[in-house]
């Protein structure tokens, strides 16, 4: 969950350790353990901040601290930086979509090019995921396999007919 605004240091008992805010702003701050929220300032869109934070020294400039930045994203989101695990913002939104779709309570055969989520073509998407299944890495392939999602069935080969004299 990404919250945006300011927050109350007791958020929810724990205290929260915020000697190291994260880079390009003054008071956005990884809060840990059982809330797993990331504040910004209202002064910085949250969707602009977390792209500057995955683009390359967007943590910072000092390595070590950068690691540790990593590591306290992580844990709020393993997904965070989409690129690192070999593929896309964009099929990350997608898969989102489409899981939002199905927990919504759509089957996957009523997801159709057309059919959208937040604006984005998620049927669209989804038929061209299963046309091209080869060009899938095995992660997207497994992620898209648990919501039931197959690669497209191919024709069978018939035989070739010979002419008989």
């Amino acid at each position: 969950m990404i919250s945006r605004g300011y927050r109350c240091p007791r958020y929810d008992g724990d205290t929260d350790d915020t000697s190291s805010p994260l880079p390009d702003t003054t008071s956005a701050k990884i809060i840990p353990r059982r809330s797993a929220n990331v504040t910004t300032p209202f002064v910085k869109p949250v969707g602009q901040w977390l792209t500057n934070l995955r683009r390359p020294s967007g943590l910072g400039k000092n390595p070590e601290r950068a690691q540790q930045r990593a590591e306290q994203l992580t844990a709020i989101d393993p997904d965070l930086n989409p690129r690192t695990l070999g593929w896309t913002v964009d099929w990350q939104r997608h898969h989102t979509g489409l899981r939002a779709l199905l927990d919504a309570g759509a089957s996957l055969d009523e997801i159709m090019p057309g059919v959208t989520w937040r604006g984005v073509d998620i049927g669209r998407w989804l038929t061209r995921q299963i046309r091209d299944w080869a060009q899938l890495n095995e992660e997207e392939q497994r992620r898209l396999g648990e919501v039931g999602v197959k690669p497209a069935a191919r024709p069978q080969k018939t035989a070739a007919r010979t002419a008989s004299c």
